[in-house]
């Protein structure tokens, strides 16, 4: 209450970035170590490259932005009385 559509959406897709960044971190290093066993493991020639690495945070910044887009679908369509 109080606050426009735009403030609200522009809140939702920064917090949708930071937990795209946040998450997509610590995946990241674990993917790396598990390349690692794996290539230890079979020897197989397998790493993890700048466009595989690149493709994986363009996709995971699309989902959390999508994620939050049908929240705020949500929010939008909650009448205010029900929240509270």
């Amino acid at each position: 209450m109080g606050y426009s559509d735009g403030y609200l959406l522009g809140v939702l897709f920064q917090e949708a970035l930071l937990l795209a960044a946040l998450g997509y971190v610590p995946g990241f290093l674990i993917a790396i170590a598990l390349y690692q066993v794996t290539y230890a493991a079979t020897l197989l020639p397998i790493a993890m490259t700048l466009t595989r690495a690149m493709t994986v945070f363009i996709i995971t910044i699309v989902m959390c932005t999508f994620s939050g887009a049908v929240a705020m679908r949500k929010l939008q369509s909650a009448d205010p009385a029900d929240v509270f």
